[in-house]
């Protein structure tokens, strides 16, 4: 087993470092639209609220690694798992819940040893359809995040053949591409999450909300340095970066979970209640409610030149399993 690379990480993270990981092009958009099974239009009303959240496990931070992929999908299947098991105890699912380190290791590149490379989620979905995934308290427990400061990246413990073993007892059946309000909303309510993505350009309000309803034309303070190295101190509202702001050069999006709705939310408009994994000092102890409009004007769309007919729905799935 290759050496395991050691970082000691505060395990409260400060949000200003914006870590993402979806990585996205127009050959991961087809292989998206072969995997997944676009749900078939319906007539089926859904209650006017519904949530997820008491089978999350916990909301996780990160830090500076771009797992956001990994983390979305174990939390996913985590989900999935309690709701399917019917628990109530909270200490039940969290020793039940999955680990993102085992997703990330087996489906990123070599010589990652520092989590950055981030992940396509059509390679993580595709080897949790085959191969599955194993429990947190197998890979991570108790030596790694979020159970120390240290995190686990570049390597894996000793008990890497036990885990794949064990991992083919949670493996999922498929992804599902719900495109609108109401698909996702029955998606939800059948206790599945949906995973999505925002696109590198999301209004800059996303990363610092300051309130649990996300405005996107909110001000904020911009921080970082400028081209000539000055403190950067501007105010901006329409554009991620203050005026001649040394610009990030990453272009990968950032992936997460819708776990809940309410149609009486955000004054009547109705929202989507969103996990995040850039920890609890985000948003509303890292999850943020997200109006139906706001959510389909900022998520990631399905390219045109990939295929014509999807143009522009929202890159959104489930993961399902019908027997635990």
């Amino acid at each position: 087993m290759k050496k395991i690379y050691l970082t000691l990480v505060a395990i409260s993270i400060s949000v200003l470092t914006f870590s993402q990981g979806v990585i996205w092009n127009d050959a991961i958009a087809k292989e998206f639209a072969e995997s997944a099974t676009r749900l078939e239009a319906t007539r089926a009303t859904s209650a006017s609220s519904f949530s997820l959240e008491r089978y999350v496990p916990q909301v996780y931070d990160q830090g500076e690694t771009n797992m956001c992929v990994a983390y979305a999908l174990s939390v996913s299947r985590a989900i999935l798992y309690a709701y399917n098991k019917k628990y109530s105890s909270t200490k039940k699912i969290k020793e039940n819940a999955f680990s993102p380190y085992f997703l990330y290791y087996h489906t990123s590149g070599n010589q990652d040893n520092k989590c950055i490379q981030g992940l396509a989620p059509t390679g993580v979905t595709d080897f949790m359809e085959k191969s599955g995934i194993t429990r947190i308290m197998d890979v991570e427990y108790p030596k790694y995040y979020p159970y120390s400061t240290v995190r686990l990246c570049g390597g894996y413990p000793d008990n890497y053949n036990n885990d794949v073993a064990n991992a083919k007892a949670y493996t999922i059946d498929g992804i599902y591409w719900p495109t609108n309000k109401n698909q996702i909303k029955s998606e939800i309510a059948n206790g599945r999450s949906v995973c999505f993505s925002i696109p590198p350009n999301i209004p800059p309000s996303f990363f610092e909300p300051k309130s649990d309803v996300w405005d996107p034309d909110a001000s904020v303070q911009c921080y970082g340095v400028t081209q000539k190295g000055d403190a950067c101190k501007r105010r901006s509202t329409k554009d991620l970066y203050c005026y001649q702001h040394k610009k990030e050069t990453s272009n990968m999006g950032h992936m997460m979970l819708i776990i809940g709705y309410n149609d009486d939310e955000a004054n009547g408009n109705g929202a989507f209640r969103i996990l995040n994994s850039w920890g609890e000092k985000w948003g509303d102890n890292g999850k943020l409610w997200i109006k139906y409009n706001d959510f389909f004007k900022y998520v990631r769309r399905f390219p045109a030149n990939v295929n014509p007919e999807w143009a522009n729905d929202p890159v959104t799935f489930s993961i399902h399993r019908k027997y635990e």
